[in-house]
């Protein structure tokens, strides 16, 4: 965009675009409406280019489509600059030097793309870095919830199951196995406390989530090599 504002509408949402922001867009994706935003007459400058030019695969420019990419800076300033030249100047430039004028044009894009597809994963991962930290904290508070599970955690974290289970993926453990490992080491812990030893096993079972018994002494004993109330007996002998 060189002058006005402009919002572009599809199905997917609507793209504000004022003077000096760049956009990707998908030529397979029609626009349902472009509104002019402010007084005045909008101005813009449409590079075309087939995808096949660009060293990105189709989804990954799906990603990027119709966000605001600002030519403030960068190889999106120079990109934003080539384009403007190519306008104004090329009425007295001859034929064949067209051809390298295009190819520099194919480069720049091709830059601000992958540019922007790094930045693109990097705030990615930092928000499944920031999930993951917010669900592990969600699980710490709710251990001792029978009904806590993928579904409830991905409905406290806005998030779906699945991936939910993404987020998880980064620390090679399933959200169920992280709940049970958190869960066994409250319940060692309790079993370890002198100030619980008026507790049962079965009541500090409970007391953390584990509603089978059984299920509980195997998952304990592969955990810590013993049982529930052998861990028990054998911390008394030595204390």
């Amino acid at each position: 965009m060189s002058d006005g504002h402009v919002s572009l509408c599809r199905k997917r949402g609507s793209l504000r675009l004022g003077p000096g922001d760049l956009t990707l867009w998908w030529g397979a994706e029609p626009l349902e409406a472009v509104a002019v935003v402010r007084e005045g007459t909008p101005r813009a400058t449409v590079l075309h280019l087939p995808p096949s030019l660009l060293p990105l695969h189709h989804s990954r420019l799906r990603e990027l489509m119709a966000r605001p990419l600002s030519s403030t800076s960068g190889v999106a300033a120079l990109l934003a600059c080539h384009m403007r030249d190519l306008v104004e100047h090329s009425a007295t430039v001859r034929l064949a030097q067209l051809a390298w004028l295009k190819q520099a044009a194919v480069s720049l894009v091709a830059a601000l793309l992958t540019g922007a597809t790094e930045e693109l994963r990097e705030e990615s991962s930092l928000r499944r870095e920031t999930l993951l930290r917010i669900g592990k904290t969600h699980i710490e508070l709710h251990l001792d919830d029978p009904s806590l599970s993928p579904t409830t955690i991905a409905a406290a974290l806005h998030i779906s199951v699945r991936y939910l289970h993404c987020v998880f993926q980064q620390d090679l453990m399933t959200v169920n196995r992280y709940v049970q490992t958190r869960r066994l080491e409250r319940c060692r812990r309790d079993l370890a406390d002198p100030e619980k030893e008026g507790l049962s096993v079965e009541v500090i079972r409970t007391r953390w989530g584990f509603q089978d018994a059984t299920v509980f002494s195997r998952a304990f004993k592969k955990a810590y090599g013993t049982t529930p109330g052998e861990y028990r007996r054998r911390l008394r002998r030595r204390g």
